[in-house]
């Protein structure tokens, strides 16, 4: 069992809490490769992106960064929590520890990324786009956007 860091933005300081084992459902076992974009994934909630679809991105993610810990955050859609808590699932069930910034903007992560030297970062937004859509934008190094050709086809 990984552990999740729960990080308190008043204090700074990390309290250490056990992430239960959750196995996601098969029901969207084929990803919408539309949802994958140049910079992040996006598509429209409970249409071409579900929780189970980020469970996945959330275990590839963190299988592929190869990193100690990816620090999570997520935006004020009303689906971001679900995601979020698909995708830190994900990341955890692959051996990463997690820390879990809670609601905050995407500048916000960056910064924390980079302020507190986390190994990578993923933020749960869909930025400009209209309400019923959601995404992934993944920080694979510390205070460095993610760049076009990163990703390995």
């Amino acid at each position: 069992m990984n552990l999740l860091y729960l990080v308190s933005h008043s204090s700074g300081k990390r309290s250490e809490e056990k992430v239960p084992h959750i196995t996601m459902s098969t029901s969207h076992a084929t990803v919408d490769p539309s949802i994958f974009k140049a910079y992040d994934v996006r598509g429209v909630y409970g249409e071409t992106l579900h929780a189970e679809t980020a469970y996945r991105i959330g275990r590839a993610a963190a299988q592929y960064l190869n990193v100690p810990e990816i620090a999570v955050g997520r935006d004020m859609r009303v689906s971001s929590p679900e995601i979020a808590e698909a995708l830190i699932r994900g990341i955890s069930d692959q051996g990463v520890n997690v820390i879990d910034l809670g609601q905050i903007t995407t500048d916000g992560l960056y910064f924390a990324v980079g302020k507190f030297n986390y190994s990578a970062g993923a933020m749960v937004t869909a930025s400009h786009n209209p309400g019923k859509y959601n995404g992934i934008k993944v920080l694979p190094r510390p205070g460095f956007p993610n760049q076009p050709g990163y990703w390995p086809r």
